[in-house]
């Protein structure tokens, strides 16, 4: 009796072991024939969209005084892309502007100075650690760092009144938290 069962355990594992090891599908089913499905794959790629992106929103850079008259460079970058991809039709439409005018930083640098001195960043080093819409100013003050900042647990037990708030995270959510609270 025992040896029927060690047979039939052996037959069991031997069979669950060899539907296990049976080729998967390289694909996953769909309505289109394999063949058609691969050459799309060989033909798209998330790469060019990754490159376009970085290109256009890398870092924030100096405009050229031109750019302010003729036109941007990122909206001629996509007008062009969109003629490229088949969007014959595709304008660039100007609209006026609300509100004060936008600024284009020429220089920006972060000093601790005490307990001692030491540059932080500066514009021309690192040109993305500049928050877009940040104002013209020289002060003097304590920095608080609050980390990512986009919850209120990062500013907990912190007074970020009168101080400046350095954040990695969300500039516009570490405004809310910092300023209008």
């Amino acid at each position: 009796m025992r040896r029927r069962m060690t047979f039939a355990l052996t037959l069991v594992v031997m069979l669950v072991c060899g539907l296990l090891a049976q080729p998967q599908e390289k694909l996953p089913r769909t309505l289109l024939p394999s063949n058609l499905l691969q050459e799309i794959i060989n033909e798209s790629s998330g790469e060019l969209a990754l490159q376009n992106e970085v290109y256009l929103t890398g870092v924030n850079r100096n405009r050229k005084a031109d750019e302010y008259r003729t036109g941007y460079f990122e909206t001629r970058f996509i007008l062009e892309k969109l003629k490229e991809y088949g969007f014959d039709e595709a304008e660039i439409v100007n609209l006026p502007v609300r509100g004060e005018k936008t600024w284009d930083a020429e220089e920006a640098e972060l000093w601790v100075v005490s307990p001692m001195k030491k540059k932080i960043v500066d514009l021309k080093d690192m040109p993305a650690t500049l928050c877009s819409g940040s104002s013209t100013m020289e002060v003097t003050a304590e920095l608080v760092d609050v980390g990512p900042g986009y919850s209120e647990d990062y500013y907990k037990d912190k007074d970020v009144k009168d101080k400046i708030v350095l954040v990695y995270g969300s500039p516009e959510r570490a405004r809310q938290l910092a300023v209008e609270k």
